[in-house]
């Protein structure tokens, strides 16, 4: 039996070695952004587009491929890959001379939650493809998925039913970032030894990990490694709900309605849990993997040279603000609870260059 001392060697020695990422695939940024754009199967509608929802259901070895977890900020991320593949795809139709209408030029993307849940990530051809995600601090991720889902469900907002969902939670974010035959076992939280080895080969397998936390830095270091232009990182904050969310439910005759999302109580015992053993157990695996997505953001950033990186965050940031300011809201529901009308409501903000 291991000494506690020596344990706790043999988990730094790991942690370290997790996320041991090289920039030397993506070095020639801007030549291998894999931007391949897919033509209509024989028969298909003059409707059809690349981003058709069936397609969007399949595994993909190769495009731009986004795994989506809830309540990491997924929402921007998904528009930041759709307005890379649309501008992407524009620029290589014009390229090749492709005479094709302009709704179809479009890289291929898979960005729903569906595509990625039964794909082994493994299978994929890493040089016609770009992997990534986006994590946020567990503690911080579960807080948002319980006023959510009190939001859509209507359950009673109480100390015990906030306690019930957190004991639920087991390495949720790396549970999505693993082989289907793997998913079971982020959740066998007492086998330490091998929620190391599932954090290891998460990190190694995706090629890009951005943190919601530190999103503007994730969005500008991608910019380099893809060799993107500042435009195609930007997004729109007027998605945002406000603190509510639109619901159809058999309640209001499935027409809809703006429900505020309530806060969690916080309460001494809430917080007691968080800093307690059960909870740290139940999700060391995300927190261990958010904390090396970090220390990697930290050595892109240090490679690309921290003044370069610093001039593209502040240029990224002030055309950001105009992207902000020019924008319409997107979300049904307003900061009030009011639904806005379809005048209001504008679904592909982030097309316009």
């Amino acid at each position: 039996m291991r000494s506690p001392t020596n344990c706790h060697g043999i988990q730094r020695q790991r942690m370290a070695s997790i996320r041991e990422l090289s920039l030397s695939l993506w070095k020639d940024v801007g030549h291998r952004v894999p931007c391949i754009i897919d033509q209509p199967p024989d028969g298909a509608l003059t409707s059809w587009t690349p981003l058709n929802e069936a397609d969007q259901r399949q595994p993909s070895k190769a495009g731009i491929l986004f795994v989506k977890i809830d309540k990491a900020g997924s929402s921007t991320m998904v528009e930041v890959a759709l307005r890379i593949a649309h501008a992407l795809g524009r620029r290589r139709a014009k390229e090749r001379g492709l005479g094709i209408p302009e709704k179809r030029q479009i890289c291929r993307g898979r960005v729903s939650h569906a595509w990625s849940k039964h794909f082994s990530f493994g299978s994929r051809n890493r040089y016609k493809s770009f992997l990534f995600t986006m994590l946020r601090d567990p503690k911080s991720r579960a807080v948002s998925e319980y006023n959510y889902q009190v939001g859509m469900s209507g359950i009673e907002p109480t100390e015990e039913n906030f306690l019930y969902h957190l004991k639920s939670i087991r390495n949720f974010q790396l549970g999505l970032m693993v082989d289907p035959s793997e998913k079971d076992q982020v959740k066998e939280v007492s086998k330490t030894d091998r929620i190391f080895e599932l954090v290891s080969r998460a990190a190694e397998e995706f090629d890009f990990i951005a943190l919601l936390e530190r999103l503007d830095e994730s969005l500008v270091a991608m910019q380099f490694i893809l060799g993107l232009e500042t435009r195609y990182i930007l997004y729109t904050t007027t998605k945002q709900s406000g603190g509510h969310v639109f619901v159809k439910s058999r309640a209001n005759n499935f027409k809809g309605e703006c429900r505020r999302i309530p806060m969690s109580p916080r309460s001494q015992r809430i917080e007691y849990y968080f800093a307690g053993n059960e909870w740290k157990q139940n999700n060391m695996g995300d927190k261990l993997l958010y904390e090396a997505a970090s220390r990697d953001l930290d050595r892109i950033i240090a490679a690309i040279g921290r003044e370069k990186f610093g001039e593209a965050l502040v240029q990224y940031r002030r055309s950001q603000a105009i992207a902000d300011a020019k924008c319409k809201p997107t979300w049904p529901c307003t900061k009030d609870g009011r639904i806005r009308s379809s005048k209001e409501q504008v679904s592909e903000c982030y097309l316009w260059d």
